[in-house]
């Protein structure tokens, strides 16, 4: 019996499967390129087209929060109106929809609320728990 030399490498089998291994090798690694590059290109032009359409969407909100601001800066202005128009309308819903008693409640609770986000509240005046 002989040795192997651990230092040589083994032979590789004589024939044409060695040639044929390395052209199927060669193909495989071309088609998965060729398939991961129109990957690559698809998701660019999706990733492209989804955020110049996400960049109009941010430039709309960035005005109408904006305004806004605005017009929450100046809702003490205008406080007496949107305290009446909220109750108003709360109370009118409920009223048509449920009858006097409920609208009136929900006309009081609406104002009420108004007032609150209006005004603000005194964390003073509340009722400790």
């Amino acid at each position: 019996m002989t040795e192997k030399d651990p230092s040589k490498p083994e032979s590789a089998p004589s024939g044409a499967s060695v040639p044929s291994l390395k052209t199927a090798i060669k193909t495989v690694v071309k088609s998965t390129n060729t398939v991961l590059a129109s990957l690559e290109e698809v998701t660019y032009e999706t990733s492209s087209n989804f955020s110049s359409r996400l960049l109009a969407v941010a430039r709309q909100g960035r005005y109408v929060a904006a305004k806004a601001y605005t017009a929450y800066g100046g809702r003490r202005e205008f406080g007496p109106q949107i305290v009446a128009g909220t109750a108003l309308l709360t109370g009118g819903i409920m009223g048509l929809r449920r009858g006097k008693f409920t609208g009136a409640f929900s006309s009081l609770l609406g104002g009420c609320a108004a007032y609150g986000a209006v005004y603000g509240v005194d964390e003073n005046m509340l009722p400790k728990f």
